[in-house]
């Protein structure tokens, strides 16, 4: 009768050590941080006059004009996604803004940024050649390896899918939209509950 008393003893100390040891391995790695991906152009950034500049007569965009560092800098700020963002970083989510924008302008873009008092947050831009949408799925699964990523917002169809692709809430805005961002940040408010 000891020996049935002692290996139920023994039984019952080895599993409560797999329990210990599951719960310490699950505290051990704290969750991660919240973050959110932000496009620029159309999103946050009114581009139209950078684009009305840009285009050529046959309707095609003229690429080096249309990245130009100082026509960049004369973009208008949709104000109300600057509001909006300003909230979200109060709720401790932190900013990626993650432009298809080319790498030749990200000096100006961080110009910008902090010209209009848009939140801090880190910018990413596309090389060179690279394929925006591959170029933004890639960003974000990066992003993610470190951020738990809940939510992007964009103004294109892409920017959407990639979103999707990435299992992350995908909320469009209207192009260069001041009032539509208040129908945005209902959206965010649903997916940070």
């Amino acid at each position: 009768m000891r020996r049935k008393y002692l290996w139920i003893g023994i039984l019952g100390l080895v599993i409560i050590s797999i329990f210990f040891a599951g719960a310490q391995k699950t505290l051990a790695q704290p969750p991660k941080p919240k973050a959110c991906v932000i496009d620029i152009d159309g999103t946050i950034a009114n581009e139209k006059e950078r684009r009305a500049m840009a285009t050529n007569p046959d309707g095609s965009t003229n690429w080096r004009k249309y990245f130009n560092p100082e026509l960049v800098k004369q973009d208008k700020p949709i104000l109300k996604s600057r509001e909006v963002l300003r909230w979200i970083k109060q709720k401790g989510i932190k900013i990626f803004y993650v432009s298809s924008r080319e790498t030749t302008v990200l000096e100006a873009t961080k110009w910008w940024l902090k010209a209009h008092n848009f939140p801090e947050g880190e910018v990413y831009h596309r090389k060179l050649f690279a394929r925006s949408m591959e170029y933004k799925i890639d960003t974000v699964r990066a992003i993610q390896k470190s951020y738990d990523v809940i939510f992007g917002v964009g103004d294109r169809d892409r920017d959407i899918t990639a979103y999707q692709t990435c299992g992350i809430a995908a909320i469009k805005v209207i192009e260069s939209s001041e009032e539509d961002w208040i129908r945005v940040k209902n959206e965010i408010a649903k997916s940070i509950r």
